[in-house]
């Protein structure tokens, strides 16, 4: 009988031991760092939900070719004007000699010997030499999130070490990066604080991934007939919508105001390849000629002057554009639509903002004269998927590499700065 009480209370011994090396494991395993990729789904102060996802690559072979060595031929224009392709004429009285495009990643740079129309440096990103041609120069395919299932909730805190992953090298990043839609590495501990976050560039070749379903969001005023307007003013506040949308119309404006000042965007995709949140939109082969306008937007999205798809021509001049927030460059062109600069004040804010800015779809721009000023980071002077030629105009990225090149430019795609090829 003492016998049998010995074995039960060695089992007993061993069960409690078991369930306390059972135990510390457990407790070992909560304690450790858990690093997931994610697409942002809402933000809330420092709260973050997001979708637990993976990132894929994707490949596009879509684009043209153009002559070695020879700026793109411009096209003839539809309605009997300049030909599209060529910038509209400065106005009597101006000189047009503006300084001679210099991009420059830093306006505190040091160094005053880069040669014109050779990209600078990212002041802040770990760069590769300069053999490769333009910064961020040529990346073929492309990634895209796939979301999963699983969603979670995590916090911000003043700790919170944020990365931006740019296309060479890094830069800091603030709370402010972490916005709808944004792809993130994060890092979390045991009380699903963040402790490290990685904002996820995919915008190698097509920009970010995103559904191939035009979407251009709503409009707050259109003009769909042709039309000659001068002095209006056009004012938005509203969720994905355009101050003002150019339809399928020849529309002459002169002395406009657009104002962008509030409105969400729900999707980046859309305002980046389709100019949905955008200040002025045209779309569906409108033909739009632009002088002495002045655009300010203060919405992510917000492009100030947006030209989108095949047949579509916007002629802007002597205007001036500003934009305060993310993904909101100064004019953007996608879809094979052509814009024509002459003589404009650009200058952006936000992150992944560049002055002169081209997406999915590439096309054809062509800048004249002017000054174009980007300060956020991942914001060029030019970003690059299309043909783009500018000349006597001042580029200045502030805190960015001064041009990048993106995927399938390398592949019958260009850039000329004062007749240079770039790529």
């Amino acid at each position: 009988m003492i016998r049998r009480k010995k074995i039960a209370l060695l089992c007993v011994t061993a069960m409690v031991v078991s369930s306390l090396f059972t135990a510390c494991g457990k407790n070992e395993k909560s304690t450790k760092a858990e690093t997931q990729t994610v697409q942002v789904t809402k933000v809330n102060g420092n709260t973050v939900t997001a979708t637990v996802g993976t990132i894929s690559e994707k490949q596009d072979g879509q684009g043209g070719s153009a002559p070695e060595g020879t700026p793109p031929a411009a096209k003839e224009g539809q309605d009997g004007n300049a030909p599209q392709g060529t910038p509209p004429a400065a106005k009597d009285g101006q000189d047009g000699s503006a300084p001679q495009s210099t991009p420059s990643a830093d306006s505190n740079a040091k160094n005053d010997s880069t040669p014109e129309g050779t990209p600078s440096a990212d002041s802040k990103g770990d760069n590769s030499s300069s053999d490769q041609g333009p910064q961020g120069g040529p990346m073929g395919g492309g990634s895209t999130f796939e979301a999963g299932e699983e969603t979670i909730t995590f916090e911000l805190t003043d700790s919170t070490k944020i990365t931006l992953e740019q296309l060479q090298g890094s830069a800091d990043g603030t709370k402010d990066d972490i916005v709808e839609n944004a792809v993130l590495e994060v890092t979390l501990d045991k009380n699903s604080k963040a402790t490290k976050i990685v904002v996820k560039n995919l915008q190698a070749g097509n920009g970010f991934g995103g559904s191939d379903e035009v979407t251009n969001g709503t409009a707050a005023n259109t003009i769909s007939s042709d039309d000659t307007v001068s002095s209006k003013s056009y004012e938005s506040t509203g969720d994905d919508e355009n101050a003002v949308r150019v339809d399928g119309a020849k529309v002459t404006m002169t002395d406009a105001t657009i104002n962008k000042s509030g409105g969400d965007s729900s999707n980046t995709e859309n305002g980046d390849f389709y100019g949905a949140n955008a200040g002025l939109l045209a779309c569906n082969g409108a033909n739009v000629t632009i002088d002495n306008a002045s655009v300010t937007t203060n919405a992510v999205n917000g492009n100030g002057v947006f030209s989108y798809g095949e047949g579509t021509t916007v002629n802007i001049s002597d205007s001036k554009i500003r934009t305060s927030k993310n993904n909101s460059g100064g004019i953007q062109t996608t879809g094979g639509g052509t814009t024509n600069a002459s003589n404009l004040d650009v200058e952006t804010k936000g992150n992944s903002s560049a002055a002169i800015r081209s997406d999915r779809g590439g096309g054809t721009v062509v800048v004249d004269g002017g000054k174009y000023v980007t300060n956020g980071t991942g914001s060029p002077a030019i970003y690059s998927t299309a043909d783009i030629t500018a000349k006597n105009a001042t580029l200045k990225a502030n805190s960015s590499e001064g041009v990048v090149v993106e995927g399938k430019n390398s592949n019958g795609h260009h850039v000329y700065v004062n007749g240079k090829k770039l790529v």
